[in-house]
C-alpha cells in the first residue's frame, strides 16, 4: 500500500508534466506561425506586418472578452475548441495556396491559442506552484524548439521558402505535418 504523500507527490508530477506540455503545445503554434510569415505572404503584395495582425489580434480580442463569460463554458469544449481551431489553422497555412485562406488560418490558430491562455492560465490555480513554473517554461521551450524546428527544415530544404507550389495532396499532408 502506497503512501499518501508518495500518491501527491505522482499527482504533482504528472500535473507539472502535463502544464509544461499544455504551454508547449501552445506557443510552439506561436512560433511557427510568426517565423512562418514571411513565406505566407511570399509573392504577394500583402506586407507581412498582416500575418502579425492575424496572428494578434484574435489572440488580444479573445483575452480581452472571454474572461468575462469563459467559465459558462465546460472545460472539454474549450479543449475541443482549442484542438479544432488549431490544427484547423495549421491545415490551412498549408493545403491551401491563396493567401486570404492562409491568413484565415492563421486567425484560427491565434483563436486557438487565445482561448488556451484563458482556459489553461487560470487553471494553474488550482494546482501547486510547480504548474506555473511548468507552463511557463514549456511556453519559452515551445517559442523556441518552433523557431528552431522551421529553420531547421527550411535549411535542409524540407520546407520550401515559397508559398508551397507542391501539386499532389500526398506531398501537401506530409509537409502540412512536418511543420
Amino acid at each position: 500500500m502506497e503512501s499518501h504523500s508518495s500518491i501527491e507527490g505522482q499527482g504533482n508530477i504528472r500535473n507539472t508534466i502535463a502544464f509544461f506540455l499544455l504551454g508547449f503545445c501552445v506557443y510552439i503554434l506561436v512560433s511557427v506561425k510568426i517565423v512562418i510569415a514571411e513565406d505566407i505572404l511570399a509573392d504577394s503584395n500583402y506586407p507581412t506586418t498582416v500575418v502579425f495582425t492575424c496572428g494578434m489580434g484574435p489572440w488580444f480580442l479573445t483575452t480581452l472578452i472571454l474572461p468575462h463569460f469563459i467559465h459558462k463554458v465546460p472545460y472539454g469544449l474549450r479543449v475541443l475548441f482549442i484542438g479544432v481551431f488549431g490544427t484547423g489553422g495549421l491545415l490551412l497555412i498549408s493545403l491551401v495556396n491563396k493567401i486570404e485562406v492562409k491568413l484565415t488560418g492563421v486567425c484560427f490558430t491565434s483563436l486557438s491559442c487565445g482561448v488556451s491562455a484563458v482556459t489553461f492560465i487560470p487553471l494553474t490555480a488550482f494546482y501547486r506552484e510547480a504548474t506555473v513554473k511548468a507552463y511557463t517554461g514549456g511556453t519559452g521551450f515551445g517559442m523556441c524548439l518552433g523557431a528552431l524546428y522551421y529553420a531547421g527544415m527550411c535549411k535542409y530544404n524540407l520546407v520550401p521558402r515559397s508559398p508551397f507550389p507542391m501539386g499532389d495532396l500526398g506531398t501537401r499532408l506530409v509537409q502540412c505535418f512536418s511543420i
